[in-house]
C-alpha cells in the first residue's frame, strides 16, 4: 500500500520548461542559490493551483516537488521575507 500519493503529470512541462531556459543558473545569477527552488515553487504554484502564502507549503507537500527538493524553506514567514528582499532588490 502507498504511504502518500504525490501530483506529478502536471510539474513534468514546468520542470521541463525550467530546465530547457535554464531557469537555476538565471536564477541563481539574481538571488542566492537557496532562494532558487522556492521561487520556482511558488511560480510552479501559481500557474497550477494557486494558494495563499500560508498554504505553499501543505501543497507542496503534495507534490513531487517535495521528493526533488526535500527542506525547502516555504514557511509563510520564510516567503514573505523572500517576497520582500526580491521587491526591495
Amino acid at each position: 500500500m502507498p504511504k502518500k500519493v504525490l501530483s506529478h503529470g502536471e510539474f513534468v512541462p514546468l520542470k521541463k520548461i525550467a530546465e530547457d531556459l535554464e531557469m537555476e543558473k538565471v536564477l541563481s545569477g539574481v538571488v542566492p542559490g537557496k532562494e532558487v527552488w522556492p521561487i520556482l515553487t511558488l511560480a510552479m504554484n501559481f500557474v497550477t493551483r494557486p494558494r495563499a502564502l500560508t498554504h505553499i507549503q501543505s501543497w507542496y507537500e503534495g507534490t513531487i516537488l517535495s521528493e526533488d527538493h526535500p527542506d525547502l524553506p516555504l514557511s509563510s514567514q520564510s516567503l514573505s521575507r523572500l517576497l520582500s528582499r526580491i521587491g526591495e532588490g
